[in-house]
């Protein structure tokens, strides 16, 4: 069973918490865990509106657990708004996390199922932690595609996880947009990555792309194996 909803046209309700609330689609999930190959979700928000109170919102990161009795599952794209940020979300997660913090828009990384061979998520800050945990379990991609999922705190991707990826024996197409490389160390050891791989590093502006097919992401990484990054 395929599962993919796209849509440019958002509700004006829906356009006050920046997309389509995530737990709209987690009851069809469930429902179809066992058959399911491909999801694509796009336009996600994780504010939910309240039923009683129309003004009231709640923040409700995504939860990766949804897809843990997903076993059959391939592809998996999961992509929040680029503004996600200047809705009223801020003020749920603000209310949640604190003011001024990263919002966490999705946890529980290591409930994925291992069958995925296909991984896109764009604008979903990430805690660090738990991008490494999906990293490990998923160790059938061959694609990857990760944008935007964090850049301070203990969120986002660094260099240790740059050196994980680089384990992924099948994976083929890699494109990563965004590092947190907000302290001296962590822009450290992604100097060290862009150096052992042959790429500029840029601060706040490098990215990695692995995606002609002309070589596999695995082979161009491999050389990462070689150094301490964790």
């Amino acid at each position: 069973l395929y599962f993919h909803w796209i849509s440019n046209k958002i509700s004006d309700d829906e356009k006050k918490i920046g997309g389509v609330p995530w737990t709209y689609f987690r009851s069809p999930i469930l429902n179809c865990a066992e058959t399911l190959v491909s999801v694509e979700l796009v336009n996600l928000s994780m504010v939910v509106q309240g039923v009683d109170n129309e003004e009231e919102i709640q923040f409700i990161p995504f939860n990766l657990d949804v897809f843990r009795a997903c076993q059959k599952l391939k592809t998996l794209t999961l992509r929040c708004p680029e503004n996600h940020g200047n809705t009223q979300a801020d003020v749920a997660a603000e209310e949640a996390q604190g003011a001024g913090s990263e919002q966490i828009l999705l946890i529980n990384g290591s409930d994925l199922p291992a069958s995925l061979e296909s991984l896109e998520i764009a604008y979903f800050p990430m805690l660090t932690s738990d991008i490494e945990a999906m990293i490990l379990k998923c160790v059938s991609l061959k694609r990857l595609f990760l944008k935007e999922c964090g850049k301070t705190g203990d969120n986002g991707i660094t260099g240790e996880i740059i050196s994980y990826i680089a384990e992924l024996e099948q994976l083929k197409f890699l494109e990563i947009i965004g590092f947190n490389d907000s302290t001296e160390k962590r822009k450290q050891k992604l100097e060290l990555v862009c150096l052992a791989i042959g790429i500029p590093y840029i601060e706040g502006d490098t990215w990695l792309e692995f995606n002609n097919g002309a070589s596999s992401a695995y082979e161009a990484l491999k050389v990462l194996q070689l150094y301490k990054l964790r």
